[in-house]
């Protein structure tokens, strides 16, 4: 049996190494999000002095051709300007506004806080969100940061909110888990096409990756359990929000690839957490979707990382291949072929869910 000490000081460990983790996970999605745009802005740089490189090889030419490749320098240039200029901004309002609430409640709550006040805790996050969208609305409308840090706000901080309350004021009594995330997507949607914002589509995504697991994992299986399967409707109702942006957009910039990365997490997790243990039979369907879906809506790109989906598509069927060398590896997955394994309802509602993606 461990000692006390020796308990204590394992305790320690185990929460530096998870604070290192968080900090080097977080530095490595930084680093990822800024280096999308850093290439493609190279990209485009390269690609203009390409073209006047070109141009003054026969300097003397006449006003219509002249005409002609000053339209062509412009088009070169990229849709979205200034992308990383954007992310900058975007991350230092939103981590002041996070610096400013928690020294405020530093400054004002009691050091040690009693069980009414940390039910209070609970609506700071919905508080904060209502009180950026007011401000947004009262005095910077029509403002493109502030729309979107409205819009992040408000649906992190409802999110929040629910899943706070949900432990401290017992709601499990009553309320399923899964009934409860589809109520914050649920408002998540209304905010998305409310505000038109698009980072908070992007948290929106990531609300719909976090919960397929923790739905399968709270949630037991009963005569309702094929409701845990509604959370498809919910990460397909993203598509009426972005194929309108994806047809219209003239280039594949930053957005639309950090919509890409999110996309394929968001199938990933549906596939291997939300298809009643047809793992093996969601991948030979949701694959080839999503690749096909790339190749109509993706090409644009000017460059291979451009293309996310089609990308991250091809590296899951070599690194699968290689696994399928792997006898451990087949072990686990044979459970996951099997089609009729224990069949149930939900099983069967996973079966339709996979037709439609056809």
């Amino acid at each position: 049996m461990m000692d006390p000490y020796s308990a204590l000081g394992y305790g320690i460990g185990m929460y530096l190494m998870s604070i290192y983790i968080v900090v080097i996970g977080t530095a490595v999605l930084m680093t990822v999000i800024y280096l999308f745009p850093f290439v493609q802005v190279l990209i485009n740089q390269e690609r203009i002095k390409w073209l006047k490189r070109e141009f003054k090889k026969e300097s003397f030419v006449g006003p219509e051709e002249e005409n002609f490749r000053n339209k062509l320098l412009e088009a070169a240039k990229p849709e979205q300007a200034h992308p990383m200029y954007k992310l900058l901004k975007f991350y230092l309002i939103g981590a002041g506004v996070i610096a400013v609430v928690v020294g405020l409640l530093m400054v004002i709550l009691p050091e040690y806080t009693t069980g009414g006040i940390r039910k209070f805790l609970v609506f700071i996050p919905i508080i904060v969100g209502v009180g950026l969208y007011f401000l947004y609305k009262l005095v910077y409308l029509n403002h493109g940061i502030w729309r979107e840090i409205a819009g992040a706000f408000l649906i992190m901080g409802f999110a929040a909110t629910a899943g706070g309350a949900y432990d401290a004021f017992d709601l499990d009594d009553w309320l399923r888990m899964d009934l409860l995330i589809y109520a914050i997507l649920g408002f998540g949607l209304w905010v998305i096409f409310h505000l038109k914002s698009i980072v908070a589509s992007y948290v929106y995504m990531i609300i719909v990756s976090t919960a397929c697991s923790l739905i399968v994992t709270s949630v037991s299986e009963n005569g309702w359990y094929f409701l845990t399967h509604f959370i498809w409707i919910f990460a397909a109702a993203i598509f009426s929000f972005w194929l309108p942006k994806l047809r219209k957009a003239k280039e594949i910039g930053f957005k639309e690839l950090l919509f890409g990365i999110l996309l394929f997490s968001n199938a990933t997790s549906l596939i291997t957490y939300n298809t009643s243990g047809l793992v093996i039979p969601g991948l030979a369907v949701m694959l080839p979707t999503l690749y096909l879906f790339s190749k109509v809506y993706y090409r644009k790109a000017t460059w291979f990382g451009g293309k996310p989906i089609e990308v991250a598509v091809i590296l899951f069927v070599l690194f699968s291949a290689i696994g399928w060398c792997i006898p451990s590896f087949v072990a686990e997955t044979q459970d996951s072929i099997t089609l009729f394994k224990h069949y149930s309802f939900h099983k069967q509602i996973a079966y339709f869910i996979l037709i439609i993606s056809l």
